[in-house]
């Protein structure tokens, strides 16, 4: 059966924080090289967006400033904190798209036609927010290097309460499948199930039990809201002795930092091939 929604290339990961000037972008292009690509007001909202590039992976870091207290971004942080937005992918038919969700009784929200995007409500995906856009298609992916360590993205990780349905959710919306050969945590800690949408993973993790490293997370967040959804992005390296911070945990090729040391952000590091 053909997904709902054909997407094609991975658009960007998105990454909300405030932020005044461009010390956020800084600090990616000097720990990790990342590329700046541009940076501008979003059409539409009250936010300054700020597109980096880390090999061919966009991330979008979406900056409040200081004294917004009404945009969409600032609303956010307000209420969760710093930290991983949302996921976008292409598709060439973007009005068709969203007729189609709309028609299967799904509900489309933040929908800005000035900037060409909408987003799925993260109620309806397993708290995950996914974006879609019609930006760049058409366009392929950069392939020359950045600077830094970082080669890519490999992969973004979202906590959810059981892998199974939203893997079959995100089969049957996205046309999502499985991937194995990553590396991961004991299933007795964790079930894990990794999916391609397009040309990038997601992973779906359950913790399974308190030595999960991922078990700290199951619990509130800022004003007592939950945290399950978007979690952390792992960045690709050559070598582990490249990551630019501290390591403190590490399972074979897959490490992870302190998030005090990356502007609150959860970042884990391998050296583990494409899938």
């Amino acid at each position: 059966m053909a997904a709902l929604v054909d997407v094609g290339l991975f658009h960007r990961l998105g990454i909300a924080l405030r932020g005044d000037g461009d010390a956020p972008a800084r600090w990616f292009a000097e720990s990790v090289g990342a590329e700046l690509v541009r940076s501008g007001p979003e059409p539409g909202d009250t936010h300054w967006t700020t597109i980096l590039r880390i090999g061919p992976t966009q991330i979008a870091l979406f900056a409040a400033s200081s004294d917004d207290t009404s945009g969409t971004i600032a609303r956010y942080v307000d209420r969760y904190g710093a930290g991983l937005h949302s996921l976008a992918w292409r598709v060439t038919d973007l009005p068709g798209a969203e007729d189609r969700v709309r028609g299967q009784g799904l509900t489309v929200t933040g929908v800005n036609r000035a900037a060409r995007h909408w987003f799925f409500h993260p109620k309806e995906t397993f708290g995950i927010l996914i974006e879609l856009t019609d930006q760049g298609v058409g366009e392929a992916s950069p392939t020359a290097p950045t600077a830094g360590p970082a080669r890519d993205i490999a992969w973004m990780t979202a906590l959810v309460e059981d892998v199974e349905a939203p893997a079959a959710m995100f089969e049957k919306l996205l046309g999502a499948r499985a991937v194995t050969g990553l590396p991961a945590g004991p299933s007795e800690e964790e079930a894990t199930v990794d999916l391609a949408i397009g040309d990038t993973v997601l992973r779906l993790v359950q913790p399974k039990s308190d030595r999960s490293r991922y078990a700290s997370s199951r619990g509130a967040g800022t004003a007592g809201q939950s945290r399950r959804g978007l979690h952390s992005f792992t960045v690709r390296v050559d070598d582990l002795g490249q990551v630019p911070f501290p390591i403190v945990g590490r399972r074979g090729e897959w490490a992870w930092t302190d998030p005090a040391d990356t502007l609150g952000l959860t970042l884990e590091w391998t050296t583990g091939g494409a899938p």
